[in-house]
């Protein structure tokens, strides 16, 4: 039984190296450096959080003008259009007026009278707007005294025409009958008219 007495298994006790005192230490301090930069990079982190939150109020308010103006500018279109379409309804529906107001019959029965089919002359084509006192009229004429004679004759329609003049003269490519020339005559309408006065006042 001594012998089991005499045994050390744990062995004496032993100061602790220095060594181990300065690896104690050294963690110690990378322990305090790693929480300075866990704290450091948190504090970024939430930095940068708030600048990104930032940035995306400044972007949803940016686009929630460029949204509004974009609104705005399609309204202001619509807008436009729908006042330019009333001008025009209301230009049209002045146009009808003038139009209705005209003194057609008069106009008509003036060219009708200065026409004669026994001189050799037929009315082709009357072309005439309410709002202007120029008539275009299409006639075909056996020769060029049946032409001059039809401008003559509208011309001497005093009370209807101011004046009358041959524009244009040309031979038809087919003939009807006697008639072989095509001419084109324009009479001005006398302002005398209160309505031919007034659509003109309104034109000008």
């Amino acid at each position: 039984m001594r012998f089991a007495d005499d045994l050390d298994l744990l062995g004496g006790a032993r100061p602790p190296a220095w060594w181990s005192w300065a690896l104690l230490a050294a963690g110690a301090v990378a322990l305090c450096a790693a929480g300075n930069v866990y704290q450091k990079a948190d504090s970024a982190l939430d930095h940068e959080q708030g600048r990104l939150a930032q940035a995306q109020r400044r972007l949803s308010q940016q686009q929630n003008a460029a949204d509004a103006q974009a609104q705005r500018a399609a309204l202001d279109a619509v807008d436009r259009q729908s006042a330019q379409a009333r001008n025009q309804q209301l230009h049209d529906a002045a146009d009808v007026v003038s139009a209705l107001q005209h003194p057609w019959g008069e106009v008509l029965s003036g060219i009708e009278l200065s026409s004669d089919p026994d001189q050799g002359q037929a009315l082709l084509a009357l072309r005439h707007s309410a709002t202007d006192r120029e008539v275009l009229i299409d006639a075909a004429v056996k020769d060029d005294d049946a032409a001059l004679k039809l401008v003559d004759a509208l011309a001497a329609q005093t009370d209807v025409f101011e004046e009358a003049s041959l524009r244009s003269r040309e031979t038809l490519a087919q003939p009807q009958g006697a008639l072989t020339v095509h001419v084109q005559i324009s009479a001005s309408l006398k302002a005398a008219s209160p309505v031919i006065a007034e659509n003109t006042r309104g034109r000008s």
